[in-house]
C-alpha cells in the first residue's frame, strides 16, 4: 500500500501528469524567488552584459527549475497510476538529471573543461541503461534497427552527453534557454502522446511546468540567469524522456539546431560565447567569425535582446513542427 492508497488520491496518469504541470509551476514561481535572494546575498551573480549598466544579476537559477521539476516529477510518481517500469525508468532519469544538475553547479562555480562537462552527464546515464529494455531505434524508410548491448552502453549515455550539452551550448540572453526548454519539451510531448509512450510524459510536463514558472523572472529584463546548471540538467533531462519515450530519431532531429550549435562553438575551440560584441541603443551588434547561431541573426538583422530571443523562439517552435509534421507524414497519422 502506497501513500497514495492511503491518502485516497490515486490518479489516473493522464490526471497525475496534468497534476505534476501544475505542481511544478506553482513550485518554480515560490521557489525562483527565493533562490534568487539566497544567491545575491552569497554573491554568487553575473553581469548583465547586454544592459548599458552590466547589472549584477543571481545566476545559478537553475537551482530552483531543478527543485520545482522534482516535486512535480515525484507528484505524478507518488499519486500517478505509473506500471512499475515506466516509474523506474523515471526514477532512472531523476538520476540523469541530477547528473546534469551537478556538471551544470560545477561549472558555474570553478568553470570545468568541455569534456569534463561532458562525462558528467555521460557516466550519470547508468541507472537509465540499466532500466531500458528496448535496444532498437526506428528509422524513416530503414524500420527499427536493433544495436543489442551497444544501445544501453553506447548509445544512452553518448545520447544524454550530447543532449545535456548541445542544449548547454544555446543560451547567453534573457529568456533564451527557458524558452527553448518549453519549446523542446512540449514537441517531445507531442510525438510521444502519438507514440503512446506516456512515461516519458512523467519527465516532460514537469519540465514545461517549472520552465513556465522560472521564465516569468527570467524573460528580459532578466531578474535570474538559469547558468550551466538549468542548461545541462534540462539538456540531460530532454535527452531522458527522448530514450524513455523511443523517439531516438525524431527527438535527435529535434536537437539539430543545438548540434548545429555546438558544432560552430566546437570550430572556435569553445572559446566564443553566444554574447554581441557591441550595442547602439538596445541594438546589438556582432563582429567576428561566426560561432553561434545569435551571431548570425546578430549579423543579418537590427535586432534588440528580446526580439533576438522571441526569433530563436520562433524559430524553435517552426522546427518542432516541421519535425512533429514529418513524423505524422512517415507514420501515416496526418492522413488517417
Amino acid at each position: 500500500m502506497t501513500l497514495a492508497d492511503v491518502l485516497g488520491l490515486v490518479l489516473d496518469f493522464r490526471e497525475a501528469i496534468a497534476a505534476g504541470l501544475l505542481v511544478s509551476l506553482a513550485a518554480a514561481l515560490v521557489a525562483t524567488p527565493r533562490t534568487m535572494h539566497k544567491l545575491k546575498g552569497a554573491g554568487i551573480t553575473g553581469a548583465d552584459v547586454h544592459k548599458e549598466d552590466e547589472r549584477e544579476v543571481p545566476e545559478m537559477g537553475g537551482l530552483a527549475v531543478f527543485l520545482a521539476f522534482n516535486v512535480g516529477a515525484f507528484t505524478i510518481l507518488g499519486f500517478g497510476d505509473v506500471p512499475t517500469q515506466d516509474a523506474l525508468l523515471v526514477m532512472a532519469s531523476l538520476v540523469v538529471g541530477a547528473g546534469g544538475l551537478i556538471a551544470g553547479v560545477l561549472d558555474d562555480l570553478i568553470v570545468l573543461r568541455q569534456r569534463f562537462k561532458a562525462f558528467i552527464p555521460f557516466a550519470f546515464a547508468a541507472p537509465l541503461a540499466l532500466f531500458v529494455t528496448d535496444f532498437s531505434v526506428n528509422f524513416p524508410f530503414l524500420g527499427d534497427v536493433n544495436f543489442a548491448w551497444v544501445y544501453p552502453l553506447v548509445l544512452v549515455p553518448l545520447g544524454i552527453a550530447s543532449a545535456s550539452n548541445g542544449f548547454n551550448m544555446l543560451e547567453g540572453f534573457n529568456g533564451l534557454g527557458a524558452g527553448l526548454g518549453i519549446v523542446l519539451a512540449t514537441a517531445v510531448s507531442v510525438i510521444v502522446l502519438f507514440e503512446g509512450e506516456l512515461a516519458a510524459l512523467a519527465l516532460t510536463f514537469p519540465l514545461i511546468g517549472a520552465l513556465g514558472g522560472f521564465l516569468w523572472f527570467n524573460v528580459y529584463p532578466s531578474r535570474v540567469f538559469p547558468g550551466d546548471t538549468m542548461t545541462l540538467f534540462v539538456g540531460a533531462i530532454l535527452g531522458a524522456a527522448i530514450i524513455v519515450g523511443g523517439i531516438e530519431f525524431w527527438g535527435g532531429l529535434l536537437l539539430v539546431p543545438h548540434v548545429v550549435e555546438f558544432f560552430l562553438k566546437m570550430r572556435g575551440s569553445f572559446e566564443h560565447e553566444t554574447f554581441a560584441t557591441g550595442m547602439t541603443g538596445d541594438r546589438l551588434h556582432y563582429v567576428g567569425p561566426v560561432r553561434s547561431l545569435t551571431h548570425v541573426v546578430m549579423k543579418r538583422m537590427n535586432v534588440s535582446e528580446p526580439r533576438l530571443v522571441f526569433t530563436f523562439w520562433v524559430g524553435g517552435l517552426l522546427w518542432g513542427l516541421v519535425v512533429i509534421g514529418w513524423y505524422l507524414v512517415h507514420t501515416g497519422r496526418l492522413l488517417s
